[in-house]
């Protein structure tokens, strides 16, 4: 088994990521963190972990649970690994290919976890209050003249501070991630998080202090934050017949008439920090990565509406 390199809960600094000028003074390393080969490492580790890691390492933690309003249950797992001691916590759930209730088109699939990844995540997840950008490496992509990871797909590298709202008397958490969003295949992509640190950074806003100041008065954003950290994998594919996908059998997980079915699959490690222990991080972790299908499939058909 390999050590992983960066799907792992240490934070990256900046020294670690590719050269970008909103980041450039905390960027002193010489020789500069390549573009196209940082894309292509780290969607290759990421891709191993979906295909390998997670089928053959994580433990499925009693049966299927219902995400209403989602149609599909969600099989949740866990797996500790054993050379970083990391906790993963990973859901699964089946999704029948439907413009429906309680279910979702491919393409409402990747126009609300591919397209515009966190600011959905946004949208859809109650308790998260800003999803602020900070930068992203889209024209230096472009600049390079070929596709980093090959094929006709351009993958998306951004770096974003995501901020939940907990619970009085906890202070807010604010995670600077590093997204990675790349399409495997015409009709499935992965999105990989990971943690970095950009404390020292003039272009951050949570993670060093701006907010406090510069926030929108008389919001959560002048509040308050403690930095946490986090690492995921969110993969959607297609469900091939005849494998044993997590989440068959419950409803939604097979489709009328033959139709096409879908897998999401999301796992992550993660420590919000601060005085809460990780003893009660790991208890309240289940419900709170199975509720997020159910989040997602409400917020989906609310959009249906407004269209």
């Amino acid at each position: 088994m390999t050590t992983p390199t960066r799907l792992r809960l240490q934070i990256l600094p900046p020294t670690s990521l590719p050269t970008h000028p909103a980041l450039a003074p905390t960027q002193t390393n010489s020789p500069p963190i390549d573009l196209s080969t940082f894309i292509r490492e780290t969607l290759r580790e990421s891709l191993h972990f979906a295909d390998t890691t997670i089928p053959s390492s994580f433990t499925k933690k009693g049966a299927p649970k219902p995400s209403p309003p989602s149609a599909a249950k969600v099989q949740f797992s866990t797996y500790e690994e054993p050379t970083t001691g990391d906790f993963w916590a990973a859901r699964s759930s089946v999704h029948v290919d439907e413009v429906g209730e309680g279910t979702a088109s491919y393409e409402e699939l990747q126009g609300g976890l591919f397209e515009e990844h966190s600011v959905h995540e946004m949208d859809y997840t109650p308790d998260v209050y800003d999803a602020r950008r900070i930068c992203d490496w889209g024209s230096q992509i472009k600049e390079m003249g070929e596709n980093p990871v090959g094929g006709e797909f351009t993958p998306v590298l951004e770096l974003y501070e995501m901020c939940h709202n907990l619970p009085t008397p906890l202070t807010h958490r604010c995670f600077s991630t590093l997204v990675l969003r790349a399409k495997t295949a015409a009709d499935a992509f992965v999105v990989v998080q990971l943690p970095v640190d950009i404390s020292k950074t003039d272009a951050a806003f949570y993670s060093n202090g701006r907010h406090r100041s510069e926030g929108e008065a008389e919001t959560m954003q002048r509040e308050k934050v403690l930095m946490g950290r986090y690492v995921s994998v969110e993969r959607v594919k297609p469900v091939v017949e005849g494998g044993a996908e997590a989440g068959e059998g419950g409803a939604g997980a097979g489709g009328e008439g033959g139709a096409k079915r879908y897998s999401w699959e999301m796992a992550t490690s993660s420590d919000a920090a601060g005085y809460l222990p990780m003893s009660l991080q790991k208890m309240g972790i289940q419900g709170a990565v199975v509720k997020d299908v159910g989040f997602f499939m409400k917020w989906r058909g609310e959009q249906r509406k407004k269209a």
